[in-house]
């Protein structure tokens, strides 16, 4: 257990809090709403977000004694992120697609340079010099016996690293993603992407520990920097809120009650956005093919959707046109309710070998067997102990066989043992006690033993 005296003070900084409602959001909420319990007084120092969907009732889960300090920040007119709702289909002449390119190849040493110099080591590094202002002020006039920062954006941690040379306070960088050695295709600053193993290597040097939320990237991270101590590097898993269940369970009464039965289709549901390499294609693949095979499947796509044409086109090139329902971003108590109401949960995440999505963790608390269509060796892990099924993503005929392994494991007497014991073992509770103990041998700059 943890030492109860004294309380300690920590200056959390983390570009995400609520009423951000984006999924990073999650795991430092947890930090915020269970540490206290362990001798922590925290103060969050953050960005001055507007409100997105469900971001007030997160906002509403934070004890009203909690000190936050939101930074009001200006946008660096050439950092902003463009997201596009859907592809926009253009009937051009070859004589003016040639010219597009040829106008393209000009201007591209023009953006590579801007993005260089402007997006360094990520699209926010603006952010950095008003969040350093701001904790400098803070830090000025409290004492802070720890400091933690929480990226991506990973720039962040180039706060936290300031903020303790300055102040010579002990400092935790949390890594809830890899940053220079990044699984996926870069096609954005690639002259930049030369640089993150420089900044990483200054982040991991100055920190007085590194936290990592999957094993395989704190296998990575200590391989790395092995010039580095190992006990520098911590695996703090993301977890399952404990308080979820209960807050479900009424939802699951009021879709079991509305059932009429066995349904004459297995409906899926993908909660989270479609973006980059996450595609649905394998999946959608996969349902045309237990179609035709006389298995009914029904996929409920609750997020925003990158490249919105080119999903519905290739749903309608499949003939799933009337099994495939997309919702657009809904506050999260709605999400829970959607996902109370489906049979089988799925899980998208072609390539990212190192990473698992935080929303399995949200799954656990579901009675619903699990459909990972991954790549990544340790998100199996963790779905096959959740009770769960698991196909590469780019293997159609293994993701049919998931799903129907899947739809058979629903009425396996052994499944809610399975669900109950991980549960258990991902109490988002227990690992926030667990980071106290690092955070506690943190903040006295006491030899930290390896976590694993």
């Amino acid at each position: 257990m943890l030492d109860t005296k004294p309380n300690l003070r920590l200056l959390y900084i983390a570009s995400h809090f609520p009423p951000s409602s984006t999924a990073s959001v999650h795991r430092v909420m947890r930090v915020c709403r269970y540490l206290p319990r362990y001798s922590f007084d925290i103060e969050v120092l953050t960005r001055n977000l507007g409100t997105e969907p469900g971001g007030m009732e997160l906002l509403d889960l934070v004890d009203k004694s909690l000190v936050i300090h939101r930074v009001k920040l200006r946008e660096n007119a050439f950092s902003k992120v463009s997201v596009s709702g859907g592809a926009k289909t253009v009937v051009s002449s070859s004589k003016s697609t040639s010219f597009r390119n040829f106008l393209k190849g000009v201007l591209r040493p023009l953006r590579y340079a801007k993005e260089l110099v402007l997006e360094t080591p990520d699209k926010h590094v603006a952010w950095t010099k008003p969040m350093v202002a701001s904790g400098r002020k803070l830090c000025s006039t409290r004492t802070f016996d720890v400091l933690m920062t929480s990226g991506p954006p990973h720039s962040i941690h180039l706060v936290g690293m300031a903020l303790s040379k300055e102040f010579g306070i002990p400092w935790a960088a949390d890594f809830r993603d890899p940053w220079a050695r990044r699984p996926w295709e870069i096609v954005h600053n690639p002259l930049g992407q030369r640089l993150l193993p420089h900044y990483e290597r200054k982040v991991v040097r100055n920190a007085d520990a590194v936290l990592l939320n999957t094993k395989a990237t704190h296998r990575d991270f200590i391989e790395a920097h092995s010039e580095l101590p190992a006990t520098r590097f911590h695996w703090v898993p993301n977890g399952m809120d404990p308080e979820l269940p209960a807050t479900i369970e009424p939802m699951l009464n009021a879709a079991a009650a509305n059932a009429n039965g066995e349904g004459p289709a297995i409906t899926l549901c993908h909660a989270g956005s479609l973006y980059g390499n996450r595609r649905p294609d394998g999946l959608l693949e996969a349902m045309a093919l237990l179609k035709a095979q006389g298995v009914a499947c029904r996929l409920l796509q609750i997020g925003s959707i990158d490249q919105r044409n080119l999903m519905l086109e290739k749903i309608e090139n499949l003939g799933l046109r009337e099994d495939v329902t997309c919702m657009p971003p809904v506050p999260h108590s709605e999400v829970l309710e959607r996902m109370a109401e489906v049979d089988l949960h799925v899980v998208l995440q072609p390539d990212g070998p190192l990473m698992i999505p935080g929303k399995i963790y949200e799954m656990i608390a579901f009675p619903q067997p699990i459909v990972a269509i991954c790549d990544s060796p340790v998100t199996i892990e963790v779905v096959e102990q959740a009770g769960g099924t698991h196909a590469p993503s780019r293997d159609v005929s293994g993701i049919a066989s998931a799903i129907l392994e899947a739809i058979r494991m629903r009425h396996d007497p052994k499944f809610p043992q399975i669900r109950a014991a991980a549960r258990d073992q991902f109490d988002g509770q227990r690992i926030v006690e667990r980071l106290g103990n690092i955070l506690r041998s943190v903040a006295r700059r006491e030899e930290l033993g390896a976590t694993e």
